[in-house]
């Protein structure tokens, strides 16, 4: 049989002996070799592994012979040569003359055995486990016996606990113990034997011409399983990461959403974005860092025939939606569609109802497609976007609707796009013109590092840092004392403005001291109803009509039915109520930085002082000192970064490479290695066994996922 070169020969010939050990059902050599392929790595469902043991390597989503081999050991004890146990310390192999062993018996029955020593002094041990081997312990009576453990003496003298060995001193050698973390009910001695074999078994997952100057894998799992130098441990944890981040890479490379290159699009009027731009009640930004700026390098790219494919990075309140709106203006001048698409209908919503305003002032149509829509009606807007009649469309995800029909559409604006999947991305770049102009707007500050690394390096990054003119620095304080906070709402109310109020959670939890909106209402309500100041209260599992109403009545400076809006995060984005100028967030230490600075964003979004308090039992918190000390949203994404890891900086679709953000942003040289590597890869079609044994931990993750949400599912329902 041919094979295409050596490593892939040996690699099917180990996993050939992998299986015939676990006496796996007959296969011939050639499915072997296809199904490897194909599958890559072994899920250890198919090996002749216990249900018992198998369930808990489940628990700790370990899934596959990767998985399990790369569940490395949380603790290594190096035990020397044997000393005296009063010349014992921490973790000693301590030597004695054993006098006697017995076997005793707990009050539940459990047995034990206790030893006795004879040293320098005399003392004991007490053994919990490994009780079957009574016999051979017995005939260690009468000889020096080392055994491995901690010193302790106490008021009933000297014993050795924590044992981790128990040897005939001519048979003991010095040595590495090492301790894995807990998998309850797995048979300890079962899994050692699948660690022995497995590991024999296991082939280089690299062609090694890409790894050269790197340990070997497998080397390096029996390095870490088996520590015996602090160097060689370095060098095998850096070999396990190079995995990691050659994968990191060469997923990030294939999910790139790239617009295509060869432009055919013409833009050679602009005298309408012009009047637009001129007719807008207040002066675009300027600097280098302005709205200007940013717009007048894509209008000259777009004149020149040039794809601008932007992700453009602006603080909450900076005005990315003008800019947004100003392309939109450019395109439908010029003859083509633009879309603006966001991941969330109260986000979405707001964004029609300012472009539909600008695109009224000037004849231009504009619509908004989400999933509510009456057939009737939808059938109709689809009819009008198909012909080409419609300028404008914003929307959610019925955007990328198979059955929505572009008719010219040059322009792809995505708002915070770190929330939709790359399937998601790409149906919408499919659905537009060759050549077609694609931002990406984001009001998550992402540090530039990890903004390169997330969209890559053909998406240059834009940043907007000035506000708008007249804009004041948002006051931020930490309190505890309602009694304050209470008297600035009231005092702002009475001065025609009105308040935010966000709560944790919707609903009241016996098992957690959260404090829920149901909760907040009776308090908030109990002290501003006698004032005449109304309060109301939205959340994520009301109608999307109710929302709307009670917000609507919320903006209306005159209703005072809703002075005071009381809500979850559901209005972190898309609520734009330039007269609110008050934010309070209830037990704010139970809150991410990024979701905080979003939640201040919703004030200050005019010329009126606007103020937000963060309100805690302890005010002292990191994140909370971390707000009040800065309004700059790229500090606090950095903070937040230090802080817990990658964490909302990157997005719900993205979150599963949390892990590996993490590792590039601790190894960056490493990383940039692991780049050059990748391309490697891709150019020569290799690496391609690495990418799954990767896919199929994800695959297997997702179906444990599943089946642990339906058999909850199932005990809630009969519960």
């Amino acid at each position: 049989m041919h094979y295409e070169n050596n490593w892939t020969s040996i690699f099917i010939a180990e996993r050939l002996k992998l299986s015939a050990f676990f006496c796996l059902e007959y296969i011939t050599v050639y499915d072997i070799i296809e199904e490897e392929r194909k599958e890559g790595n072994m899920d250890l469902k198919r090996l002749n592994i216990s249900e018992k043991t198998l369930t808990a390597l489940n628990k700790k989503h370990i899934f596959t012979v990767k998985d399990f081999l790369e569940f490395f050991p949380r603790k290594a004890i190096r035990y020397g040569l044997p000393v005296d146990i009063q010349q014992a310390t921490e973790n000693c192999a301590i030597i004695g003359r054993q006098v006697s062993v017995q076997k005793k018996r707990m009050a539940t029955g459990k047995t034990y055995l206790v030893f006795y020593f004879k040293g320098s002094v005399d003392y004991k041990v007490v053994l919990f486990n490994n009780v079957f081997l009574l016999n051979m312990y017995l005939s260690f009576s009468g000889k020096d016996v080392v055994v491995c453990g901690e010193q302790k003496y106490d008021e009933y003298g000297y014993s050795i606990i924590n044992v981790t060995g128990i040897y005939l001193a001519n048979q003991y050698q010095p040595h590495v113990h090492t301790i894995y973390g807990s998998l309850k009910d797995a048979d300890e001695n079962e899994l050692k034997k699948m660690r022995e074999n497995f590991m024999l078994m296991q082939p280089e997952i690299v062609e090694p011409h890409i790894v050269a100057g790197f340990m070997p894998y497998r080397i390096a799992l029996q390095t870490l399983h088996e520590p015996q130098n602090k160097e060689a441990e370095q060098e095998a944890k850096k070999r396990i990461l190079l995995n990691d981040l050659l994968y990191f890479n060469l997923s990030l490379k294939s999910n790139m959403v790239e617009t295509p290159r060869n432009t055919l699009l013409k833009y050679n009027q602009w005298s309408l974005t012009q009047s637009f731009i001129k007719s807008l009640p207040f002066s675009l930004t300027s600097g280098q860092c302005g709205q200007a700026a940013v717009l007048n390098e894509l209008f000259i790219n777009a004149r020149n025939g040039i794809r601008n494919n932007i992700l453009l990075q602006g603080d909450v309140g900076c005005g990315k939606t003008i800019v947004a709106a100003a392309m939109m203006f450019y395109s439908a001048e010029n003859g083509y569609q633009s879309v603006l698409m966001a991941p969330k209908e109260i986000l979405a919503r707001q964004h029609y109802e300012e472009i539909l305003e600008y695109a009224n002032r000037f004849g231009l149509t504009c619509v908004f497609l989400h999933s509510k829509l009456l057939k009737k009606e939808r059938d109709e807007i689809l009819k009008r976007i198909a012909s080409g009649e419609i300028h404008f469309i914003i929307g959610t995800h019925s955007c990328i609707s198979n059955d929505v029909k572009y008719h010219n559409l040059g322009t792809v604006i995505t708002d915070e796009e770190h929330l939709f999947g790359v399937e998601q991305k790409e149906l919408l770049v499919k659905k537009a013109r060759d050549g077609v102009h694609s931002i990406s707007m984001s009001a998550t500050p992402i540090p530039r590092t990890m903004a390169n690394v997330l969209y890559g390096q053909g998406k240059e990054i834009k940043l907007i840092t000035q506000k708008p003119a007249g804009r004041l620095p948002i006051i931020t304080k930490a309190s505890s004392d309602h009694n304050e906070v209470f008297n600035l709402i009231e005092n702002q109310v009475k001065n025609g403005h009105q308040c935010y109020v966000v709560c944790p959670a919707i609903d009241d939890n016996e098992n957690t001291d959260i404090v829920s909106i149901e909760q907040m209402y009776k308090m908030y309500n109990q002290h501003f109803t006698p004032l005449g100041i109304g309060v109301g209260v939205v959340n994520g599992k009301m109608k999307s009509a109710d929302t709307t109403r009670i917000i609507s009545s919320f903006a209306d400076v005159n209703d005072h039915s809703c002075d005071i809006l009381l809500s979850t995060t559901v209005i972190e984005v898309g609520v734009n109520i330039p007269s609110a100028t008050v934010m309070v967030v209830e037990q704010a230490n139970r809150f991410g930085l990024a979701t905080l600075h979003q939640l201040r964003g919703r004030v200050g979004r005019s010329s009126y002082q606007s103020y937000c308090y963060l309100i805690a039992e302890e005010t002292d918190n990191e994140r909370l000192q971390t707000m009040v000390a800065t309004n700059d949203g790229f500090k606090i994404a950095e903070a937040d970064l230090r802080q817990r890891g990658t964490g909302d900086l990157i997005g719900q679709n993205q979150s599963g490479i949390n892990k590996f953000v993490e590792e590039m942003l601790d190894n960056p040289e490493l990383f940039q290695q692991a780049a050059k590597l990748a391309e490697e890869c891709i150019k020569k079609n290799i690496g391609n066994f690495l990418v799954a044994e990767y896919k199929e931990h994800e695959e297997l993750e997702e179906l444990y996922k599943d089946k642990k949400k339906k058999k909850k599912e199932g005990t809630n329902k009969w519960a």
